[in-house]
């Protein structure tokens, strides 16, 4: 994704609206891509179909942008490859559908890469905390040389990774105001299962509990935890503002995603095929990156008008101290990326 074709994500993005303006799509069942092209007449039948699943919810932009490459990739096809897209874990949860593509069950899934750690243990760099500074040098990173590396290391001989996308800055969510380290002590917090994610909150006192992500909102309503850490636009698309009282501006992960392909597939592909494909989904991550950009402010925003209160935490240095030794202990196959990463940062203005 080192060269960002914006204008052409523009055209895609408003071809792509119009087509859902004049068809529509039901948002409960697999979402396909449409069945007309703007560059000829297209074929009958697909010559291939592609099975992709995700669990994100209609309404997040991760669907939005997965929408946006299926469609350029019917269209630059002209209709010979064809992208079904099962949104809202309706294939399995992240763990099951990460397992799905990786043994060759489903063709695609798109999430943040540290999902694949189990497989991957190299994965888990994508979430290390507070690994990048701000979203400026996380965009540079994706835009980067480095970047394609450690995705090719990662994919190895069974995935091809592709479009990578900023998802946006974790931030800690409760229903419990936390304004300083005492005040996280205990603290009930979902976690993924993944080590990366879990770890840390157990390092800085908080008491951890495992669900999978679709649980989220059932276990903040029956008050099996007391709050969550995702980006703001994931959790409002879950409608977890609904519950929780507080955003705490911790900014301990920026995340990113990328498409995970079935290897063995993919390359099964005509080479014009997986062009294309590369091509979409470099710019669907363009888009979706630009916009996740934009939105910071407008989520923040939004979960206050929803009458939740923004807090400052008050001693963020603290907890990057306390975090530096037991990381390093923890996860030691990270620390000669961490140094990539952190030295390639230093050079982003």
């Amino acid at each position: 994704m080192k060269i960002r074709r914006i204008l052409c994500v523009i055209l895609s993005l408003s071809l792509f609206l119009g087509l859902i303006a004049c068809g529509g799509q039901n948002s409960s069942e697999g979402v396909s891509s449409s069945s007309t092209s703007t560059t000829g007449t297209p074929s009958a039948e697909p010559e291939y179909i592609l099975k992709l699943g995700h669990a994100f919810a209609i309404t997040d932009n991760q669907h939005i942008a997965t929408e946006m490459m299926a469609e350029q990739v019917f269209e630059k096809t002209n209709g010979a490859v064809k992208i079904e897209i099962y949104p809202a874990s309706q294939l399995g949860n992240t763990t099951e559908l990460i397992e799905a593509v990786y043994n060759g069950y489903q063709d695609i899934c798109i999430d943040s890469l540290n999902t694949m750690e189990a497989f991957v243990p190299l994965c888990n760099i994508e979430a290390y905390p507070f690994l990048f500074d701000n979203t400026d040098q996380l965009v540079a990173f994706l835009n980067s040389e480095l970047c394609d590396e450690l995705l090719a290391e990662i994919g190895g001989d069974d995935l091809v990774l592709l479009g990578p996308q900023l998802r946006g800055a974790r931030m800690l969510q409760a229903t419990k105001p936390v304004r300083n380290l005492d005040d996280l002590k205990g603290l009930k917090i979902r976690t993924a299962s993944m080590a990366i994610l879990n770890y840390p909150w157990e390092v800085l006192g908080a008491a951890n509990t495992n669900m999978a992500y679709n649980e989220i909102y059932t276990g903040l309503q029956q008050g099996t935890i007391d709050g969550q850490e995702n980006p703001l636009q994931s959790s409002y698309s879950m409608g977890f503002q609904d519950i929780e009282k507080y955003v705490m501006k911790t900014y301990h992960v920026i995340n990113f995603t990328a498409y995970f392909f079935n290897k063995q597939k993919f390359e099964s592909l005509p080479i014009e095929y997986q062009e294309i494909i590369k091509e979409a989904c470099e710019d669907s991550a363009a888009w979706r990156t630009e916009t996740e950009l934009a939105s910071d402010a407008e989520y923040l925003k939004l979960f206050e008008e929803a009458g939740l209160e923004i807090i400052e935490v008050e001693d963020l240095d603290k907890w990057k101290e306390i975090l530096e030794e037991p990381l390093k202990e923890k996860f030691p196959y990270l620390q000669d990326w961490v140094k990539r990463i952190k030295e390639f940062n230093a050079t982003v203005k």
